[in-house]
């Protein structure tokens, strides 16, 4: 069973604020109007600015897609998943879960470390990891990391706008805004908004 360790609790809607933060600076119209978010361009551009170095590697061989060192402030994707073009909608969300993990979890983690180190806590470890299923989802990093992709590539304006002008099922939620059907459905989900779309082919 996976360890992780706990994250500052925050909500589902308190981490799609941040994520909308990180667009208005990058892509404001993303908000509101259904499109392709050029994740990469803030994986790239917007990373360093907060003294994190994105960068791609071969991750094939450790079987992971990315991971995000807060020791050494890195953010890595994987570089043969980075180079399948048919996996773009993959890949993307793949960049927008680190990215959600470099902006979420690195500044409060290294806090939380500085914190116990000036404390001189030479009895206590540094971070108490606990098993997946002990941590509270709104604590969980690789959920939150998960809500802030979602945030990211399909913020909730743009998706009542696509559901509000693509009703006669023309076009999918997951072409729209280029993630996977699956994304796509999960992103519905945390918004709540699998009903509204009843009858409708808007996740082929």
């Amino acid at each position: 069973m996976p360890k992780l360790v706990p994250a500052q609790g925050r909500s589902g809607r308190e981490i799609d604020r941040i994520a909308q933060c990180i667009l208005d600076d990058f892509q404001p119209a993303a908000i509101e109007e259904p499109q392709v978010v050029d994740v990469e361009a803030i994986f790239e551009f917007g990373l360093p600015g907060l003294g994190i170095e994105p960068d791609y590697q071969p991750l094939e061989q450790r079987g992971i897609q990315g991971y995000t060192d807060l020791e050494n402030m890195v953010c890595v994707v994987s570089a043969e998943l980075a180079d399948d073009s048919t996996a773009a909608p993959y890949f993307r969300s793949t960049v927008a879960h680190e990215i959600g993990h470099a902006i979420l979890h690195i500044p409060e983690y290294r806090r939380r470390r500085q914190k116990i180190i000036s404390e001189q806590s030479s009895n206590d470890r540094i971070f108490h990891r606990l098993p997946d299923t002990e941590i509270p989802i709104y604590e969980n990093p690789e959920w939150q990391a998960h809500r802030f992709a979602g945030g990211l590539l399909m913020p909730e304006a743009a998706v009542r706008k696509a559901i509000s002008v693509y009703r006669d099922g023309r076009a999918a939620l997951s072409t729209i805004f280029e993630v996977t059907p699956a994304f796509a459905r999960s992103r519905l989900k945390g918004l709540n908004m699998r009903s509204r779309l009843k009858g409708l082919n808007m996740l082929n």
